[in-house]
């Protein structure tokens, strides 16, 4: 998965962003009994809104997010399962609204870059689903 974000600081303890959703699905097993082929990835688009609770020291900056937006929406793997005659991989789509919340902390590497540890909670709209993501990310300041 890949997640770009392009954020601006509005104040010392309030940033803007425009975050990017890409995801890659890779399948398992074939099942020929099914017509077309299955979803390949998702993609989105959000804005987001961060609120920055710390400025100094290791923890450059720790924020809560909140975000929005629409597109392929994301989608939820089920893996292949004999037992159950599932031959191959199938996803379950949440979307193409979504809605989020986050928790990310920015640890301090140099004065220009940081190590970003995130969790992020996203809601698909119209196709309900629910997803939890931790990613671990690198930020450039300039």
């Amino acid at each position: 998965m890949l997640w770009p974000e392009l954020g601006f600081r509005v104040a010392r303890y309030f940033a803007l962003a425009v975050q990017g959703r890409n995801q890659v699905i890779v399948h398992e097993g074939s099942d020929g009994a099914r017509e077309g082929r299955p979803a390949e990835g998702g993609e989105c688009g959000l804005a987001a809104r961060h609120l920055v609770a710390a400025d100094s020291g290791l923890i450059r900056a720790f924020s809560c997010q909140r975000s929005g937006g629409a597109g392929e929406g994301f989608r939820l793997v089920i893996p292949p399962n004999e037992v159950l005659g599932r031959t191959s991989s199938d996803t379950v789509r949440g979307g193409p609204f979504i809605v989020g919340a986050g928790l990310h902390g920015d640890i301090g590497l140099s004065p220009v870059w940081a190590l970003r540890l995130g969790l992020e909670f996203l809601r698909g709209l119209s196709h309900t689903a629910h997803v939890l993501d931790l990613g671990v990310g690198v930020v450039v300041s300039f």
